[in-house]
């Protein structure tokens, strides 16, 4: 400030004015309502780097930033405008070109000239006003950090009154600011979890613990609930007053996705466990991991014994190999066959067929192999004893084939054999008195009636001939015939006995069940040959399964229950594989004479009575057959001799229906040679107005099934209709036995095979004209 403008008087306080200015940090300056400079203090020649002539040259505008300069005029001029001191902050220039903030006080005062000045005294605000601007900063860095967080950021004070929240609080609560304002932190949480939350804001305030973690439900505006989990902390602020910092993070979808997870894990535990099928985890050549069905297939009781076990432990050596490739191609990710069969040798030593596929997965951190396995054990014996019965029904149908053409055969030749018979009997009657005649026509007999037992067992083999069935006692019948069979094995061989001491009751036709006992001792002793040997007849009783019943020959669909069996075996050579296949083919021998049909007809005989036949034997050890019947629960039929239980033919009177062919009328023949009175018809509709006519008169009527037209079976009904209570006499080759039991329902009915003897035609007569022809014994009939 110039010396002119101050008094003389005051040079006193311009001193001292002058000394405190230049003295403090303040900056003193005086200046008037243009701005001029009248005085400044010293330290302003340090801080802006200019003499003191150079600053009081120069409006104190200059010092100002240009920024700054119009906004201090317009606080200068206010200040002299209102006379009071006005404050202001502004950016000044410093020396180097340095900008400065000072706060600077503007003080008017009247000087003694009466002039208007204003005291201008400044602090430097450059240190505050950066750490203002850096806290301003770092509020703003905040507040764009936590209000972009994904997490939820809160600030209490230790009342628990609500400072900040955060936009993340705001969207996961669904609450505006105002909202949450005057909240207390435990308003959001579920009541079930804030004694948890309670406790937890107690011990942070506390000072127990600085920090706090807490897992809590918490509530949405919308009423629904969120999984939280937060960390509680203390902190102390700049200003000193401290804080409850919550930070907290929505893992709703984290707990729902472990949920989720667990419960997918369970119920894959739950279906692998509980799986029909076995589950094997491999790692290396090692069993990891096994299911319950697994551990079964591999014959333990737990998967935990057979966790560990070497995988190749199990398989078949055979297999090991095809295995062996199959993971080794699973670990190189090649493409492998779908599903592969092994045999494994189990822990509890059964084999097993198993069928089983893979892929490689992931368990416990490391590569491993899963397999898909299921027992086919009982498949594959099932595929074996289908491919058995297979080869079993195409043996069956052969054999049908050759039946069906044997029984056509024979029974036209049967045929021929009757007229044979019934013409050379009555040649021997008209050449009595001639022995070389009668030796010829009794060879000429016997070689005809070996011809029809040979058609016989033709006709047996092919089923066209029926039993007369009755219920018998097979261990009597065997013993009735030993006389017999002992006659028909040649002298050195041994015949023994080993019958049931109880009843053995069959429903059989006793002449047929002789015919197949003869037939397997004669093939015994053609096995034994000229050596001595023993054969051994025995009969007796065996249970059986359905199962069993299958492996017998010709037991296909028998059921399995209590059986009575008739056995033959000998010392002979017995069979090797191939032949034991073959015996009983038709036409098949081993004897350089036979004619194949022994056997063949006794398969078809012992099938007539629904039984079947085992067979055991081994080259050099014998043989042995053994024939099944189903026991029967009807009475035993004793069998009484005829001429005791029969009555006197006398003038019986019998309608005689028989072919047209003279041949064919041979039980006309037969009866009028007895003594028999004929009435013969050669049609159905003669047969029937006959029988009208000569109603009172007829006591039998004598029907042949296969020499008449129409159909015999026809005349058979229409006769009994017509006389219910006439006995009916039917004679043929067809499966008759049926309708004359149905036929026997109201009256006596018979069947009688051909060829037949003319004492069986008869003796048949003698029955069914009998008092006891309901006994239904069957005479002989070959």
């Amino acid at each position: 400030m110039s010396k002119e403008h101050i008094p003389g008087d005051s040079r006193s306080a311009e001193q001292r004015c002058l000394a405190l200015g230049g003295n403090q940090f303040d900056f003193i300056c005086e200046v008037d309502a243009a701005g001029r400079i009248y005085h400044v203090s010293a330290n302003h020649e340090a801080f802006f780097g200019r003499s003191l002539q150079q600053i009081t040259a120069a409006p104190v505008t200059e010092m100002v930033h240009p920024e700054d300069r119009a906004r201090a005029m317009q606080v200068l001029n206010e200040a002299f405008r209102s006379g009071e001191s006005t404050r202001a902050t502004l950016r000044v220039v410093g020396r180097n070109a340095w900008v400065r903030w000072i706060d600077c006080t503007i003080s008017p005062l009247q000087t003694e000239a009466g002039d208007t000045h204003a005291v201008l005294l400044s602090r430097d605000m450059t240190e505050s006003k950066c750490l203002e601007q850096n806290l301003r900063t770092s509020r703003e860095r905040f507040r764009l950090i936590s209000d972009n967080a994904y997490d939820m950021i809160a600030e209490y004070d230790m009342s628990e009154n609500l400072l900040y929240a955060n936009d993340r609080t705001r969207e996961v609560l669904g609450y505006s600011s105002a909202d949450l304002q005057g909240r207390p932190p435990h308003f959001f949480v579920h009541p079930e979890d804030r004694v948890l939350t309670r406790n937890a804001f107690a011990r942070v305030r506390s000072g127990e613990t600085p920090r706090i973690a807490v897992s809590y439900r918490g509530g949405r505006r919308d009423g629904s609930w969120c999984r939280i989990e937060a960390n509680i902390c203390a902190v102390t602020p700049l200003e000193g007053e401290p804080r409850i910092l919550v930070i907290a993070r929505d893992v709703s979808r984290h707990v729902e996705a472990e949920e989720r997870l667990r419960e997918s894990e369970e119920r894959y535990r739950q279906l692998v466990e509980s799986s029909p099928v076995g589950i094997l985890v491999i790692q290396g050549h090692k069993i990891a991991f096994s299911n319950q069905a697994g551990a079964e297939i591999c014959g333990s009781s737990e998967p935990r014994e057979l966790v560990g076990t070497d995988i190749f432990d199990l398989v078949e050596l055979a297999d090991a190999d095809a295995l062996d490739a199959q993971l080794a191609r699973a670990r190189a990710r090649m493409p492998a066959a779908d599903v592969m069969e092994v045999r494994i040798c189990g822990l509890d030593g059964r084999i097993r067929d198993v069928l089983g596929a893979g892929r490689m997965i992931s368990y416990r951190g490391a590569p491993a192999y899963q397999g898909i396995i299921r027992e086919i054990t009982e498949l594959r014996r099932a595929e074996r004893e289908q491919k058995r019965l297979e080869l079993q029904l195409q043996e069956a149908r052969k054999l049908e084939s050759l039946g069906v053409l044997a029984g056509g055969i024979a029974h036209d030749f049967n045929n021929l054999l009757a007229v044979i018979l019934s013409n050379v009997r009555f040649a021997r009657q008209a050449v009595a008195g001639q022995p070389e005649l009668d030796d010829a026509l009794g060879d000429t007999a016997e070689a005809a009636e070996s011809a029809a037992r040979l058609t016989s067992q033709l006709l047996a083999y092919a089923g066209r001939r029926s039993p007369a069935v009755r219920s018998v006692d097979l261990s009597q019948l065997v013993q009735e015939n030993s006389a017999l069979l002992g006659s028909a094995v040649q002298s050195g061989l041994e015949l023994a006995f080993e019958l049931a001491q109880d009843v053995l009751p069959v429903h059989a036709d006793a002449v047929q069940i002789e015919q197949v006992v003869m037939n397997l001792v004669i093939n015994a002793a053609e096995a034994i040959g000229e050596r001595a040997g023993t054969i051994t007849v025995a009969t007796g009783r065996t249970d059986a399964t359905q199962a069993e019943t299958g492996l017998w020959v010709g037991g296909e669909g028998l059921r399995g229950g209590e059986y009575a069996y008739l056995e033959v075996r000998d010392t002979g050579c017995g069979m090797d594989a191939a032949t034991r296949e073959r015996i009983f083919e038709p036409f098949f021998t081993t004897k350089t004479q036979g004619h194949g049909l022994g056997l063949s007809a006794v398969l078809g005989l012992v099938r007539g009575h629904g039984g079947a036949i085992s067979l055991r034997t081994e080259p050099g050890r014998g043989t042995a057959l053994r024939i099944h019947f189903p026991v029967s629960d009807d009475p035993i039929h004793y069998q009484v001799d005829p001429v005791e239980r029969a009555a006197e033919l006398g003038d019986a009177v019998v309608l005689a229906v028989e072919g047209e062919r003279d041949l064919d009328r041979k039980a006309t023949r037969v009866l009028r040679d007895g003594g028999v009175r004929v009435v013969e018809a050669v049609r159905g509709d003669e047969a029937i107005a006959r029988a009208r006519m000569l109603e009172d008169e007829i006591d039998v009527g004598l029907i042949d099934l296969d020499s008449t037209s129409p159909s015999g079976v026809d005349i058979a009904l229409e006769l009994r209709a017509l006389r219910p209570e006439l006995p009916l006499l039917l004679t043929g080759e067809t499966q008759a036995v049926a309708l004359a039991r149905h036929l026997a329902n109201a009256a006596p009915a018979e069947f009688l095979a051909k060829p037949y003897r003319e004492a069986a035609l008869l003796e048949h007569l003698r029955i069914l004209l009998g008092k006891q022809a309901t006994d239904g014994a069957a005479p002989e009939t070959g």
